[in-house]
C-alpha cells in the first residue's frame, strides 16, 4: 500500500466513523460510551490498523457495539447512502468502503430483528425499505467487480426477507373502517372488537387528535 493510498484510506475511515457517531440517539448510556471509545480508538489510529490488515474486524466491532447502544433503522440508512458517495480510487478506500457498506446493512438488519411490529403492514414497510436497499448496494457491489461483498450482501439479504416475512405472517393486518360520523373511539373499539380497552390503539393507529372524536374513515386491526 502506497502513503497515498494509506492517506486516502484513513481519510475516508475518519469521515465514515464520524457519519456514525450521530447514528446513537442517546449519547449518555453505557453503550453508548463503548461505542464512543472503540470508534475514538480507530479513528486515533487509523494507519496503523490499516497497515496491519485490522480495521475490517474493528468496524465490525464498532457496528455491534452501535446496535446494543440503540441506533435507528433512519440513522443506519443515512450511514449507507453516506458510504455509497464516497468515491475512493486506492484499493484500500475503495476495500473500506465496500466493508462499511456491507456491515452498515448487516446492522441495519439487526436493527429490524429487534425492532416491535405491531401489524403486518409494518413487516411489509421494512421489507420494501430493505428491498430498495440491497438493490442499490448489490448494484454498487457488482460494478466494482466485488464479488465477496456481493455474496455476503445476498446471504443477508435473504436472511432479512426470511425473518421479516416469517414475523409478518404471524401478525394482524390493518383493514378500513367507515363510520357515518365522528364517533369516540371508546364506542368503536366495542363494535371493532368488542373491547373498548383497545381504544386507544385505535387512537394511535389513526392519529386521532381527540379520543372522543375518531375520523370517519380509518384502519382498525384485523384481530
Amino acid at each position: 500500500m502506497t502513503n497515498s493510498d494509506l492517506q486516502e484510506a484513513a481519510a475516508v475511515l475518519r469521515h465514515l466513523l464520524d457519519v456514525l457517531s450521530a447514528a446513537v440517539p442517546d449519547a449518555t448510556t453505557d453503550a453508548a460510551a463503548d461505542f464512543r471509545r472503540a470508534t475514538g480508538q480507530l479513528s486515533a489510529n487509523a494507519e496503523a490498523r490499516l497497515r496491519a490488515g485490522t480495521v475490517g474486524g474493528e468496524m465490525q466491532s464498532v457496528f455491534s457495539l452501535l446496535v446494543v447502544a440503540g441506533t435507528s433503522y433512519d440513522a443506519m440508512a443515512r450511514a449507507w447512502k453516506t458510504a455509497l458517495l464516497e468515491e475512493p480510487t486506492g484499493r484500500a478506500a475503495v476495500a473500506l468502503v465496500n466493508f462499511f457498506v456491507v456491515f452498515a446493512l448487516a446492522a441495519t438488519a439487526g436493527v429490524i430483528a429487534g425492532a416491535p411490529l405491531a401489524t403486518r403492514s409494518d413487516a411489509d414497510r421494512y421489507l420494501a425499505g430493505m428491498a430498495d436497499a440491497f438493490d442499490v448496494v448489490e448494484d454498487y457491489a457488482a460494478g466494482r467487480q466485488d464479488s465477496s461483498s456481493y455474496r455476503a450482501l445476498t446471504t443477508l439479504r435473504a436472511t432479512v426477507v426470511r425473518d421479516l416475512t416469517d414475523r409478518g405472517r404471524q401478525l394482524p393486518r390493518l383493514v378500513p373502517y367507515s363510520i357515518g360520523q365522528p364517533l369516540p373511539a371508546l364506542w368503536l373499539a366495542n363494535r371493532l372488537y368488542g373491547d373498548g380497552s383497545r381504544a386507544e390503539e385505535l387512537v394511535q393507529q389513526n392519529r386521532a387528535i381527540h379520543p372522543l372524536f375518531m375520523p370517519m374513515s380509518g384502519v382498525g386491526l384485523s384481530q
